[in-house]
């Protein structure tokens, strides 16, 4: 099955500046200030496909309004991609990219997180939760998608979270190709929100933003299905950052 079947959106964020263009041109994400630079994988020593990624810093997210394309259904099954590399590992906590209503990322839709306090010290996220209320599921519910893994300071991890309906629903967390965790998790809690879907930083549906990365984030991908085992390996593209039209493995 081509990697495009059952493809949203896929973000390349290449762009200078300005307006990041969705690859489908379904849904481009507006600019608060992100600016590009040159993407290059420190693990593998080799340039990574795509000339630039998007550069985030205090105050920069790029966004775009809630649709129903965007939002997470109880009955459909979800992936979200993306590459991050940080420049720090000091703030309590970076939202990559996802839907959160609450700008602090107490109550999240989907979305790629790191987390950095308590006992989430130095962990990769895919949190799912009630969307629009409090009472959904903050931390430390157990069924927040956690990993115990420290990431490093300057080097590009793929982070793959996957959301797949079945009698008990699951959802998957892949970091560099590898299978980290999964768990099952109740149905109730998944429920489409307003939240704007935001790179870079939590946005609710007003506009406030919070949780902001301080990074680089590259070719950012959503799917209504759920990537295979082989499909997620293909992404990671032994490290070189597959991009649309994800067909180009090297």
């Amino acid at each position: 099955m081509p990697l495009t079947t059952g493809l949203v959106e896929f973000w390349k964020l290449d762009e200078a500046s300005g307006t990041r263009n969705g690859s489908l041109g379904v849904f481009n994400l507006a600019d608060s200030g992100a600016t590009a630079t040159a993407s290059f994988n420190p693990e593998f020593n080799t340039p990574t496909q795509g000339a630039a990624c998007a550069n985030f810093a205090a105050t920069t997210v790029l966004n775009v309004a809630s649709a129903a394309a965007l939002q997470i259904s109880p009955t459909v099954d979800l992936t979200l991609s993306a590459w991050v590399n940080l420049n720090t590992l000091t703030n309590d906590q970076f939202a990559i990219v996802g839907k959160s209503s609450n700008f602090d990322g107490s109550v999240v839709e989907y979305g790629l997180k790191y987390a950095n306090f308590g006992f989430n010290s130095g962990t990769w996220q895919f949190p799912v939760g009630t969307a629009g209320n409090a009472a959904g599921q903050p931390f430390p519910d157990p069924e927040f998608r956690q990993l115990s893994f420290e990431p490093v300071v300057g080097k590009w991890f793929h982070l793959v979270g996957i959301y797949k309906v079945a009698t008990q629903p699951i959802i998957m967390l892949y970091v560099n190709n590898q299978l980290f965790d999964f768990v099952n998790i109740s149905a109730s809690v998944v429920t489409p929100g307003t939240a704007r879907f935001s790179v870079g930083a939590n946005m609710g549906a007003a506009g406030t933003q919070g949780k902001n990365i301080d990074g680089r984030v590259c070719n950012v991908g959503l799917w209504n299905r759920a990537l295979a085992r082989e499909e997620v390996g293909n992404l990671y593209n032994g490290g070189n950052m597959l991009t649309y039209p994800l067909n180009q493995l090297t």
